[in-house]
């Protein structure tokens, strides 16, 4: 698993991303499986540490892979969400325990959980941006 925003990584949401309705902005993790057979992926959420409260995204995918998903050899699958129900979910957990989380992506498999390290809080500030409601505007009332 990788959420570090290498080239393979970077250029396989690229791609997705073009398939997302403008202004829609998503966040996700790309699950390689470099063993000679398949790779069972039970689920995968966005997990806040160090309390491990879990966000299980239960909505069809924009884009990506359904869990669970089976990973052949030597493949690869990628992992999506909205980015506004991650922060959402993020700004939540900040509330309740009073203190900004370690968000990370997270994968289980054969009874393991797999994850990141910790998301970037600038990616944070994106999803911000768009979970906020749009701004109203008055109509002009010049005669």
């Amino acid at each position: 698993m990788t959420n570090d925003a290498g080239s393979d990584t970077s250029e396989a949401l690229l791609a997705t991303a073009e398939d997302v309705p403008p202004g829609q902005f998503i966040v996700g993790v790309k699950v390689v499986n470099p063993a000679r057979v398949p790779l069972h992926v039970a689920g995968w959420a966005v997990r806040a540490d160090p309390g491990k409260t879990a966000l299980v995204p239960v909505d069809e995918p924009i884009e990506g892979n359904e869990v669970p998903y089976d990973i052949p050899p030597g493949g690869t699958a990628i992992f999506l969400t909205k980015l506004q129900d991650a922060h959402r979910f993020a700004a939540g957990v900040q509330r309740a325990e009073g203190r900004p989380p370690h968000i990370v992506l997270t994968v289980w498999s054969g009874g393991r959980t797999y994850a990141t390290k910790p998301l970037s809080p600038s990616l944070f500030s994106i999803g911000a941006q768009a979970a906020a409601p749009p701004h109203s505007v008055e109509p002009s009332r010049n005669a």
